[in-house]
């Protein structure tokens, strides 16, 4: 196993990937989270978890931003219905949709071209 050391909100964290497989197995992940004897470590992964997510949202934002333009038609996932609208402005992380003459600000993660 190789070591990688990171600096995440001014603390040290170690990220630990296999040179086989670029990810870690998620089964190993959790057995040494549950290994873990003190909060100070558990912070640790916590912070890099966090880390990790907020980089893999703005990674999807921004694949999922270059593909909406104004006047586009979308389907949104929205609490097990799918609503049809139209986009009338692209913001950062969301869109303004018209549905039945509404104006919604809707998240891009849930929206996709119809």
């Amino acid at each position: 196993m190789v070591y990688y050391v990171h600096r995440v909100n001014n603390k040290e964290v170690k990220k630990i990937m296999t040179k086989q497989n670029q990810y870690p197995f998620v089964g190993d992940i959790a057995e040494s989270i549950n290994a873990l004897d003190n909060m100070e470590d558990l912070n640790k992964v916590i912070g890099v978890l966090k880390q990790k997510q907020t980089s893999l949202r703005a990674q999807l934002v921004a694949e999922l931003k270059s593909g909406f333009v104004i006047g586009q038609p979308v389907k949104i996932n929205s609490k097990g219905k799918v609503l049809d609208g139209f986009i009338t402005k692209v913001n950062r992380t969301k869109c303004v949709v018209k549905i039945n003459n509404q104006l919604f600000n809707v998240p891009m993660s849930i929206m996709e071209a119809a």
